[in-house]
């Protein structure tokens, strides 16, 4: 019984019977609640999850940002220069400088996530075929935003991970959800 959580390593150990121990991963933000949301395979969410397995990144993890940054994109299209607005905040993201203040540890756990991956278990990107359901954790701070944009139906799910990332790298860096980030930048531009 171990009360203390110990280092180890994912090496090979001598004991038969010792746990395996990989790297602390959160899939979402440590101060978010997850909700599970039911989704249909398709083959927008299939390319996203061949993008997240590349990072790799958790495909929740992967969904929550593409989908949180579809919500900023169809908020700035309802406006006359959304798209120009939106090219603007990613080039903002892409320089993002780095953290301004230090980070709680498990936020820095998660900055660490998006930056160079997790370790993703066995069954952890195993998508069922299209056309079934599978059940995807997201934020609960996205709910009233997804329903009211009509998601699952008529929200889009883009090629746009590596944007998406950015995005929310930035605004933990700064303390705050992608979405404050974006409308905080939106004031300085």
């Amino acid at each position: 019984m171990h009360l203390v959580p110990a280092l180890a390593s994912t090496e090979f150990v001598e004991d038969p019977f010792a746990p395996r121990v990989g790297r602390r991963i959160t899939p979402l933000r440590p101060a978010d609640v997850p909700v599970p949301w039911y989704v249909v395979v398709d083959a927008n969410l299939r390319r996203l999850e061949a993008g997240a397995a590349e990072v790799p990144l958790h495909l929740d993890t992967a969904l929550a940002l593409v989908l949180e940054r579809e919500l900023l994109r169809d908020r700035l299209s309802a406006e006359a220069a959304g798209h120009k607005t939106l090219a603007a905040l990613d080039q903002v993201a892409a320089q993002q400088a780095g953290v301004r203040s230090p980070l709680p540890g498990a936020d820095a756990v998660y900055l660490r996530s998006l930056t160079y991956g997790v370790d993703i278990g066995a069954g952890w990107g195993v998508v069922p075929r299209s056309g079934s359901e599978m059940c995807v954790s997201l934020p609960a701070r996205l709910s009233a935003r997804l329903l009211a944009a009509g998601w699952p139906e008529q929200v889009t799910i883009r090629d746009d991970l590596s944007a998406a990332i950015a995005f929310e790298i930035a605004g933990l860096c700064s303390g705050q959800t992608m979405s404050e980030w974006a409308a905080w930048t939106l004031r300085e531009l």
